[in-house]
């Protein structure tokens, strides 16, 4: 954080004439164990950099961040490509404070149709039973983050 321009570490207490502003600033992004969080507001409401009216009594300002999060995504086989026969094995990447995946396929944009499974945790589903017809199949893996399901869609063709 910074007060008046000067870095400091938080926690962090000063002290004040009564009547004066400090300027207060959240650094942001802050880094923690190789993850990045970014700032999101002050106890008070304000944005990351603003002044502060110094009181006669003692006040608390907390910087709130938030936690880095990342929907998983689709690594094998290919986004795009031409799956090979009437199964494949669908993998992912590990998402950032993802609870469960859930992989949809279908023969049309967001449509599930063919397969509609909770993975869990696991990175990887065994798919069977594809057609072998040519066609697009739609396939969306849906990462759950804070309750909310993230979606990312992607389209195959399936093997001739």
């Amino acid at each position: 954080m910074l007060v008046d321009g000067q870095p400091h570490t938080a926690p962090y207490s000063f002290q004040g004439v009564t009547g004066m502003n400090r300027a207060i600033t959240a650094v942001t992004p802050q880094s923690l164990a190789g993850l990045d969080y970014s700032f999101v507001a002050w106890s008070d409401g304000l944005p990351a950099a603003h002044e502060v009216r110094v009181r006669a009594r003692n006040r608390t300002y907390t910087a709130s961040f938030r936690f880095p999060t990342v929907p998983g995504e689709l690594t094998s086989p290919t986004p795009g490509s031409t799956l090979l026969g009437s199964s494949a094995t669908f993998q992912w990447t590990s998402g950032v404070g993802v609870t469960e995946y859930k992989l949809q396929i279908g023969s049309a944009p967001g449509g599930k149709g063919l397969v509609d499974q909770s993975a869990g945790t696991a990175l990887q589903m065994l798919v069977t039973g594809l057609p072998t017809d040519g066609r697009s199949l739609y396939v969306r893996l849906r990462s759950r983050i804070g309750g909310v399901w993230e979606i990312r869609d992607y389209v195959y063709t399936a093997a001739p």
